[in-house]
């Protein structure tokens, strides 16, 4: 393949649509564009002739920005001519060289591996190509499954890229509460084993919890009416590690409630939501609630 070298304008050239990373650190970039500066880019980056006096990057995305930021009007670059390739082989192309040469973040890697996969490649063929272990690809692709602001955080490396961080978070099944938990977690650099036995330890109290209102329909209703308060009381539950003592006599009134129905064999939901033990259910939360605003307000000892 014929190559040549020349200075480009940098507004002739465009980053590849395919580029599989992101983020770009912008403090990283501007430590380049300061070496640049002093020294001029040291290495041509590559680009691929696209007609029309237009360029695609191949490689060194990062040092056509970084000379933007330096103030450059032209940039050395390799110019190789565009391949007679099908779309699709292009795509597979461009993932690849990147993967195989940029340092990305977990979650621009595995946006890569997605879409090489979504284009018809095997983990095992990915790996091939891209020098990486087969493990690699669903211990990758797992972390698509998260939230995107815990996605964030995997990409800015506040939380551990292991897979089994992404399975233990994935195991609670309230989203607020797993973006809440993950936060924290990200906040302070909990370590993969506290990640792990937090997240179990979540799970476990919002799946009893669950069980409670399944066999209670007056707690059931009453938490649909209040709904805010309800999660209110779950989260300081679980700030505290802990069911708070007071929110015992709520489900044990519920309990109670349903217990001494005389329609409790018979009883359809709509009869049940109409219950008056609901209200008095709901208005109990709602004390509650107002306790754990208390518990919240209070200054850590």
């Amino acid at each position: 393949m014929t190559q040549t070298i020349a200075s480009i304008p940098l507004d002739h050239i465009d980053p590849h649509p395919d580029q599989p990373r992101r983020t770009f650190d912008q403090a990283a970039l501007e430590e380049l564009a300061a070496s640049i500066r002093e020294h001029g880019v040291m290495q041509p980056i590559t680009v691929e002739a696209n007609g029309s006096d237009r360029y695609v990057i191949q490689l060194g995305e990062r040092r056509w920005r970084a000379a933007q930021i330096a103030g450059l009007a032209e940039i050395p670059a390799i110019v190789v001519p565009a391949k007679q390739t099908s779309d699709r082989d292009r795509l597979i192309r461009a993932l690849v060289e990147n993967l195989q040469r940029e340092d990305l973040n977990p979650i621009d890697e595995a946006q890569a591996f997605q879409r090489l996969t979504e284009a018809g490649l095997s983990n095992t063929e990915i790996a091939r190509r891209c020098g990486v272990s087969s493990h690699r690809i669903p211990a990758r692709l797992i972390l698509l499954e998260l939230d995107p602001e815990i996605q964030q955080f995997l990409a800015s490396g506040q939380l551990h890229k292991d897979p089994r961080v992404a399975r233990a978070l994935l195991d609670i099944p309230d989203r607020e509460v797993r973006i809440r938990y993950a936060t924290e977690a990200a906040r302070r650099r909990f370590s993969i084993k506290g990640i792990l036995i937090g997240s179990r330890r979540i799970a476990a109290v919002i799946e009893a919890q669950e069980l409670e209102r399944e066999k209670t329909p007056s707690l059931a209703f009453a938490v649909r009416r209040r709904a805010a308060e309800w999660n209110l009381i779950r989260q300081v539950e679980l700030d505290l590690g802990r069911r708070m003592p007071s929110w015992e006599t709520v489900k044990l009134a519920a309990d109670a409630t349903c217990a001494a129905c005389e329609l409790r064999d018979v009883a359809s939901k709509q009869v049940c939501n109409t219950c008056p033990g609901v209200d008095v259910i709901a208005n109990m939360i709602e004390i509650e609630a107002n306790r754990a605003r208390k518990k919240q307000a209070r200054p850590a000892r």
